[in-house]
């Protein structure tokens, strides 16, 4: 488990800015508490957030996966999208704190 903080500009927020926490685990690590917390990812120049909605075991793949449901956040060039993702439990995942102000 690797935990980054920074300060960062926010987008779609009432602050300009926040500060970020991003604590990295694997999937393995996952479990139904982190159902309403946020992953994070590289998509385009931004860093984009979503809500995990919904964490599924697949319990027919023998090396453990997570099929999620995650609502991603608006950027300035993609519109917000709920998506379906399959996380391996050895897949580094990125979860996401913010403290706007």
């Amino acid at each position: 488990m690797a935990i980054d903080e920074y300060r960062a500009k926010l987008i779609g927020s009432e602050h300009e800015e926040g500060n970020v926490k991003v604590n990295t685990i694997t999937g393995a690590e996952l479990d139904q508490s982190f159902v309403g917390k946020f992953l994070g990812r590289q998509q385009s120049s931004y860093n984009r957030m979503g809500k995990i909605l919904e964490l599924i075991p697949v319990l027919t793949d023998p090396n453990g996966l997570w099929l999620a449901t995650v609502r991603w956040g608006v950027t300035p060039d993609k519109a917000a999208e709920t998506e379906r993702v399959k996380i391996p439990f050895s897949m580094a995942v990125d979860i996401v704190e913010i403290a706007e102000g």
